[in-house]
């Protein structure tokens, strides 16, 4: 089976990202998501409150929702085992948007995608 891992960071103030590097074959794609209180992301955080919507697109025009696509903050830690958000199908674009996330200002975006078609 075909894998590959991508990953990016940023600040998480009421930021929207678009990562458009995801030109694969892979068919399934899975997100995690971890938090830190520092730029150099040495040291994790867990956000006391705010949401986190993650959308994907073939073209970069038209994104839609994926399963477990909005997850809330505070359910986001180094020892968090909540649902990651995942898709199946073509995508080469992946949007995530943080809103009013606090206690943790920084983010490591980890894309796992599995499979080929």
């Amino acid at each position: 089976m075909s894998a590959r891992q991508y990953s990016f960071s940023g600040s998480t103030v009421d930021a929207s990202i678009v990562f458009d590097e995801m030109r694969d074959v892979h068919e399934r794609g899975y997100v995690s998501i971890t938090f830190y209180t520092d730029s150099t992301l040495s040291t994790i955080a867990t956000p006391t409150a705010g949401i986190i919507l993650v959308e994907v697109s073939e073209d970069g025009v038209s994104y839609g929702t994926i399963e477990n696509g909005t997850v809330l903050a505070k359910n986001v830690s180094s020892s968090a085992k909540y649902l990651r958000p995942n898709w199946s199908g073509s995508t080469e674009f992946l949007a995530i948007t943080f809103s009013d996330i606090a206690s943790a200002p920084n983010f490591l975006c980890t894309v796992y995608r599995f499979g080929g078609f």
